[in-house]
């Protein structure tokens, strides 16, 4: 009976202190996509439309972010080599590491909401 006792003991303090890690990096994963959509707002949206449920983008051209969150082939991977890539029919942006992690976040919290 004593031997319980402890083993419950062991396993809600390990949750315990396993939990402000949970909740630090639930934090850490909102504000990337909160960056990530400030930075869309800022640079993307003259031609992106950047929101679930903005409709159309403003250049026909240039696809809903919602759109490529729901494409099979939008992964983290995919989008950091897309977003640094040269494309001619977007502007030439120059964006930090930081930035393309950000925006990619936020382009696949988009797939989920």
């Amino acid at each position: 009976m004593h031997a319980i006792r402890w083993k419950r003991f062991f396993v809600a303090a390990a949750l315990l202190c396993g939990a402000p890690a949970l909740v630090q990096q639930s934090w850490a994963q909102q504000s990337i996509k909160a960056e990530g959509r400030a930075l869309a707002m800022t640079i993307c949206s003259a031609c992106h439309s950047i929101d679930k449920d903005d409709g159309a983008s403003k250049n026909l051209a240039a696809p809903a972010f919602s759109a490529v969150a729901a494409m099979p082939s939008a992964t983290r991977l995919s989008l950091r080599v897309f977003l640094r890539s040269h494309h001619t029919v977007m502007p030439a942006i120059i964006l930090t590491d930081d930035q393309i992690d950000a925006i990619s976040e936020y382009i696949l919290d988009l797939r989920t909401k």
